[in-house]
């Protein structure tokens, strides 16, 4: 506290004296501590900091603190981001499947969409759908098998037969719509319907795809029509699905193949 001589003039009821509390600002320094770099960086920041032949040295001091205070607001901006669950995007790498999810081994079939791309050649790229006779139809080597062939099999045909116009052609197959690969369903369930067929797809996975049984649908006479090969007589598969939930299902739940109808009665 800290006393003051007294006022000339002062309005009634007030004191001639006025007492001044001034706290003392006992506020400390910012102070940022960098964090110590690792034996490989100090071994570089030892030789950035040694003079040239010519005298000049090309790490200052004041370059070498402003350094250290990038390093150090990117581990802070690292720790904080760290414990809010926030992770750095991984390092793309090239896809492992022709696209679209399609994987290498995929056969293809009648009905679907493929892109040919020769590389530096538009006239000789373009997109084509398989016919039903599972050929293709491509500038200067006309029809092409595809049905039946994966991806990879069918860009070294199309390679092959290129190479007797071009020398070295660079083509890439695409499928871009995978139609040949699908199971119909109908009858008594919530959405009946064509359904894309995943590898090993199941009755009772196909069902649960289109919502379930309705109530009046008969669970345990579901049938499966299938095509058979050429010549073939078509196969009625009998399936029920109360046998396959209580395990005395002899042929358990039955793998689909493309193409197969599956009649919920």
């Amino acid at each position: 506290m800290k006393r003051i001589g007294p006022i000339r003039s002062a309005p009634e009821g007030i004191s001639k004296s006025v007492l001044i509390h001034r706290p003392e600002s006992r506020v400390k320094p910012f102070s940022f501590a960098t964090p110590p770099l690792s034996p490989a960086l100090m071994k570089q920041e030892k030789t950035m900091m040694t003079p040239q032949s010519d005298g000049s040295c090309p790490f200052t001091a004041a370059r070498r603190m402003a350094v250290r205070l990038v390093v150090a607001a990117t581990l802070t901006i690292g720790i904080i981001g760290s414990g809010a669950g926030c992770t750095l995007p991984a390092a793309k790498h090239p896809a492992t499947t022709p696209t679209n999810g399609v994987p290498h081994e995929y056969i293809i079939g009648a009905g679907d969409v493929l892109e040919v791309l020769v590389w530096k050649n538009e006239t000789l790229s373009r997109t084509v759908i398989v016919r039903p006779d599972g050929k293709i139809s491509l500038p200067l080597v006309n029809d092409v098998q595809a049905a039946g062939l994966t991806p990879m099999a069918l860009k070294e045909q199309i390679s092959k037969e290129l190479k007797k116009f071009k020398e070295i052609p660079e083509v890439s197959v695409i499928v871009t719509e995978t139609r040949s690969q699908v199971v119909y369903l109908m009858g008594q369930v919530v959405r009946p319907g064509p359904y894309p067929l995943a590898p090993n797809a199941t009755v009772v996975q196909v069902i649960a795809q289109a919502g379930g049984f309705t109530p009046f649908a008969d669970h345990n006479n579901i049938v499966i029509l299938r095509r058979g090969s050429e010549g073939a007589k078509e196969q009625r598969l009998e399936v029920s699905y109360k046998s396959i939930l209580a395990g005395r299902s002899k042929k358990g739940d039955i793998a689909l193949q493309a193409g197969d109808t599956i009649v919920v009665p």
